[in-house]
């Protein structure tokens, strides 16, 4: 999917920005910093502790305007897979959205997105250790629920 718009002026060096921001965030959304530094992780009450994020937002400046991306692997796979099927969908980026103001490729275990519009908050906070969380044990539910200082101020939670 892409948006219909193309992009004015120098579409190669956009291109490359592009391909640029979205290999980034691939190595920040794998990195073992965005991920605990772990994947076996301590619990608490039958729940982990930490999490694997395999997601990351960012942006990129492009002169007069900004570049904004996303991209996101589903909880269930291991980082070497994520890295794998990310690898997968940029590839499709130059058949898929070149020259285009912004785009997306979904699979059922990855996705990216790029606009040069703010369509997702890149709270930095998400991805920079060390992780503060806010452990609520519900007495209704009988569970525990894990909030990083962004989920509050966002109010995401």
């Amino acid at each position: 999917m892409y948006n219909e718009k193309d992009v004015n002026g120098d579409t190669n060096l956009f291109n490359k920005n592009t391909r640029a921001l979205l290999y980034r965030l691939k190595e920040k959304a794998t990195s073992k910093e965005n991920n605990n530094g772990k994947q076996d992780l301590p619990e608490i009450g039958g729940k982990r502790l930490g999490m694997k994020m395999l997601y990351a937002t960012g942006e990129k400046s492009l002169r007069t305007m900004k570049l904004y991306g996303m991209v996101q692997c589903t909880k269930d796979l291991s980082i070497k897979d994520c890295i794998v099927c990310l690898n997968w969908i940029i590839a499709k980026l130059p058949t898929c959205c070149s020259n285009k103001q912004g785009g997306r490729v979904l699979s059922t275990s990855c996705n990216f997105r790029y606009e040069l519009y703010r369509f997702v908050k890149t709270w930095d906070c998400l991805m920079k250790p060390p992780y503060v969380y806010f452990v609520f044990y519900l007495r209704v539910l009988r569970e525990y629920k894990f909030y990083t200082l962004c989920d509050l101020f966002s109010n995401t939670f």
